[in-house]
């Protein structure tokens, strides 16, 4: 199972009534931020290079997490295909 860690944050700038995801650092104007785990959608890739993590689509275009992360109650993947078709993929993640 392939995951990355990352952040809930609640209380942030111009988005305090909604959780805000991150990966890797809380966002900065966060006034709470709790540490959970990512599990990576089956059929992508999650590869660790020196500019951090990279997510790799099926379809082979790679992305960093913080490109696609989403949500107002659940992270999703916000993702445009190959196709120009919309995408979200809800995400299953854990505290940390």
């Amino acid at each position: 199972m392939k995951t990355f860690k990352g952040y809930i944050n609640y209380g942030c700038l111009a988005a305090e009534k909604r959780p805000v995801f991150t990966e890797g650092n809380p966002q900065p104007t966060a006034t709470v931020s709790e540490p959970v785990e990512y599990t990576v959608p089956e059929g992508w890739g999650c590869d660790e290079t020196e500019m951090g993590i990279v997510l790799t689509a099926p379809w082979g275009w790679t992305y960093t997490p913080n490109e696609l992360l989403e949500g107002k109650e659940n992270p999703q993947l916000h993702v445009i295909s190959k196709d120009g078709d919309e995408m979200r993929i809800k995400l299953e993640w854990k505290h940390i």
